[in-house]
């Protein structure tokens, strides 16, 4: 899946001709931080500071109640992609 998503970002950058900054797009070492993550699971704090960086997320369908990191993943949809394109293409 890495390299999935590292072919989306070179995809991404060569198409729109911007550059996405390491962790820009999705943070990094997200399951390092025991501040974040407890249990196998986002804590608030880890919660909150991905709604804070990934703007271009729907969060409605990650429920708050069930924040497994294994379903991280999930977050990154086509929808959250053009989102993110439209957000990087606006600023």
């Amino acid at each position: 899946e890495s390299i999935d998503f590292l072919d989306i970002v070179f995809r991404l950058e060569k198409t729109f001709d911007f550059k996405i900054s390491q962790g820009e797009l999705f943070p990094e070492n997200l399951t390092d931080n025991e501040e974040w993550v407890a249990d196998g699971k986002l804590t608030d704090a880890g919660f909150e500071m991905l709604r804070g960086r990934m703007t271009h997320v729907d969060f409605d369908a990650f429920s708050e109640s069930d924040r497994e990191i294994s379903k991280i993943g999930d977050l990154i949809t086509v929808n959250s992609l053009v989102n993110f394109v439209e957000l990087k293409l606006a600023g």
